[in-house]
């Protein structure tokens, strides 16, 4: 980890899934879906072109997200300890949950009200306070951070029972809490183990599979509501160790980089499965049902895994740079992770009857999304206490360049 190069990789990375997330959820309103089913606010004008984006973005945004949190999480342990990440996290996680959430539940919810109403071809009129802020109790997007401090306190947990009762006690307390020499021989067998990295996406592609097969449906559902589904609790958590064996293993960034290959062979792979399966369903039944199979959820576990560890591959390799516009655009991504959702629901339902291509609609709602959120970013957050709450104190000189980002 002395290569400063490999954490401004993962900061582009954090920040550039984080933005991505405009594209994202901007798209739910333009996709073409049966009339009555997906996103709330649906505009008249569509494209299948957006569901093609809404898919593979799906694929592997989250996924890599939990990875590079799970990676950051054990950089932290080691370099800081368990209790200093917990006060790293609740500051950095935990407090802008709580902060925000109000705020993003009303603008959110407010905002598809009225975009219904004009869907409907009504006139919008605001429902007062009580209304707004209490009409429903979702997350929104912003479920990613409740996750994650779920994620942190339950990982710390773990560490601690298996200090308490022996379970996995050789490996952490090597890792994290051992002498040098014990250290050098867990790395020793670990080394071992990463040459091994590249055929990675076939064994984890079991456990996620699992905890995907257990929710009875091929698609993971964000989960919005504060009570969740432990398949999905599960599903993400899996990805969230994945990055923190990422971490623990020597030599795993490098031999990532040269698995290129093999994740695309993965991909590959998956489909191979997905087609046999059928040719066996249709030698047994004569029919082919494309329904809900155990080949068919391995397979997407298969090609979610690979997908997400060549974005993460692809990042190591060649987003190594740094700079000013690229450390203001990694600051500033917190911010418009936290406020575009709203914007983007309120400017697309301002759209809705504006009689203008689909596309450049989509383009006027992320170019306006992204503006508002980073004048508001410059003008209220970037040298104010909220700053100092999202990325922590603004460093200089020397500092500033080996300072990591955390997830």
């Amino acid at each position: 980890m002395q290569h400063q190069g490999r954490l401004h990789s993962l900061d582009h990375l954090r920040a550039h899934m984080m933005i991505l997330g405009v594209i994202f959820h901007t798209s739910l309103v333009y996709y073409v879906t049966d009339s009555g089913v997906g996103w709330a606010v649906r505009d008249s004008q569509q494209s299948t072109v957006f569901n093609g984006i809404i898919h593979w973005i799906h694929i592997f945004r989250m996924p890599v997200f939990f990875i590079v949190a799970g990676f950051f999480t054990a950089l932290l342990i080691k370099r800081n300890g368990k209790s200093l990440l917990l006060r790293d996290r609740f500051q950095r996680v935990m407090v802008p949950l709580a902060l925000f959430w109000p705020i993003m539940n009303m603008l959110c919810d407010e905002g598809l009200y009225a975009s219904k109403l004009l869907m409907q071809g009504e006139a919008y009129q605001w429902r007062g306070l009580e209304q707004s802020l209490f009409n429903s109790t979702t997350t929104h997007h912003l479920w990613f951070l409740y996750f994650l401090s779920i994620f942190y306190f339950l990982t710390v947990v773990l560490i601690q029972l298996s200090k308490q009762f022996g379970v996995f006690d050789y490996f952490i307390r090597n890792m994290f809490i051992g002498n040098k020499l014990n250290r050098n021989n867990l790395n020793h067998k670990i080394e071992k183990f990463s040459t091994y990295w590249k055929f990675v996406p076939l064994l984890f592609a079991v456990p996620a599979a699992i905890c995907n097969y257990s929710l009875g449906e091929y698609n993971v559902d964000a989960p919005v509501e504060w009570t969740f589904k432990f398949g999905i609790f599960a599903f993400y958590y899996c990805y969230f160790l994945l990055g923190m064996v990422l971490f623990v293993s020597k030599n795993g960034l490098q031999e990532l980089m040269s698995g290129t290959k093999w994740y695309l062979g993965f991909i590959v792979l998956s489909f191979v499965i997905v087609n046999i399966g059928y040719n066996i369903e249709f030698l047994r039944d004569g029919k082919v049902t494309g329904g809900f199979t155990v080949y068919g959820v391995y397979a997407k576990a298969l090609s979610t895994c690979s997908l997400s560890l060549l974005v993460f591959n692809f990042y190591t390799k060649f987003m190594k740079f740094s700079g000013p516009i690229s450390k203001y655009v990694t600051d500033a991504s917190y911010w418009i992770y936290l406020i575009h959702f709203p914007l983007t629901i309120w400017i697309s339902g301002g759209l809705m009857n504006v009689q203008i291509g689909v596309y450049s609609k989509f383009l006027i709602v992320v170019m306006l999304t992204m503006t508002a959120s980073l004048i508001t970013y410059q003008l209220f957050v970037r040298s104010s206490w909220l700053g100092v709450l999202l990325n922590g104190k603004r460093l200089s000189g020397r500092h500033a360049v080996s300072a990591p980002q955390t997830a």
